[in-house]
């Protein structure tokens, strides 16, 4: 019988240890400090639970693609369970995260082709959801600064992929551990073919590495650690996006998940992983309220989230 909190803390041991260069057992083993045998039972577990998995780092600033944030206040909460349920469907929406606040309900990542696409998308979304939404903001992402300890540069030239290489990255981040020859029979191409193209996205940086992350929608509710989004304004400071965000890394109270930059009202959203509501409090009082290079921020903590394969939709 599995135990879930060794199966979730194996995957946390391994998301502290970094990115992978290779998917495989014995690099994971290597990682861990434990045997093959023991790795591919712990691998399994991971996988039959549901609670994590291998996924692919993506550098997304070399992507010809452009993240955007929207956020919806819902006008009436016995709505909220048709909004999510809708929003599931709607092309290019990346993720669904339902907020506990009176301010924001539901906060959308999605990632298109082209503004045109984003404005589409957004119009979609507003006639989908008709008189049930009182507010809709759309917040263009102008740069990912930090994602699970991975830092991005300001985006230069973006690479060009066909529809070949979206489908080859949509698997690899359902499943970075997919052997060759299941992607090469998805994608209808020989072996030796699969393995230039990705040895090719890697060569390109658009492949950084590989990673543990964590399905927090399958995870048992007492096993979660609190998560929050914390929209950051600051002065115009001299401190770059970079250090501002390392600096606030540093907490020993939450830990940041990601963070990214704005064209909109606010500077930064981050990613909040706190153990639970004290170590929050500390970090948003001690950490984030005390810094001098923030003069505001609003706190909204997830309740649920779902999460799509948008690579897919570029493959199409």
């Amino acid at each position: 019988m599995t135990d879930n909190k060794q199966t979730l803390k194996f995957s946390r041991d391994l998301s502290k240890k970094g990115m992978l260069e290779h998917p495989t057992i014995k690099n994971i083993a290597e990682k861990m400090n434990i045997s093959t045998k023991q790795a591919t039972s712990r691998i399994n577990e991971l996988y039959t639970s549901g609670f994590g998995k291998i996924t692919v780092a993506l550098d997304y600033n070399k992507l010809p693609i452009i993240m955007a944030e929207i956020g919806i206040k819902s006008s009436n909460p016995i709505h909220n369970n048709y909004i999510f349920d809708f929003l599931k469907n709607v092309k290019y929406v990346e993720e669904i995260v339902q907020l506990s606040s009176h301010q924001m309900t539901f906060m959308i990542n999605v990632k298109v082709p082209s503004l045109e696409q984003l404005s589409d998308v957004t119009i979609e979304i507003a006639n989908g959801l008709g008189d049930k939404y009182s507010k809709l903001t759309t917040m263009i992402i102008a740069n990912k600064i930090y994602d699970d300890e991975i830092f991005f540069e300001k985006k230069g030239e973006v690479e060009k992929l066909d529809k070949t290489d979206w489908q080859i990255l949509s698997m690899l981040k359902r499943n970075a551990m997919m052997p060759l020859r299941e992607i090469a029979k998805k994608t209808k191409l020989r072996e030796p073919t699969v393995h230039r193209r990705i040895r090719i996205l890697k060569e390109k940086k658009i492949i950084l590495g590989y990673m543990s992350i964590r399905n927090w929608a399958n995870i048992p509710l007492e096993l979660c650690t609190l998560r929050s989004l914390v929209f950051i304004r600051r002065p115009n400071a001299d401190v770059s996006e970079k250090s501002f965000i390392e600096s606030l890394s540093k907490s020993n109270n939450s830990k940041i998940a990601f963070a990214v930059s704005y064209f909109g009202s606010w500077d930064f959203i981050i990613g909040v992983k706190s153990e639970n509501v004290v170590a929050l409090d500390r970090f948003l009082d001690n950490d984030v309220a005390k810094n001098e290079n923030v003069i505001d921020m609003k706190v909204y903590t997830i309740l649920q989230s779902h999460r799509r394969d948008v690579f897919a939709d570029f493959a199409k």
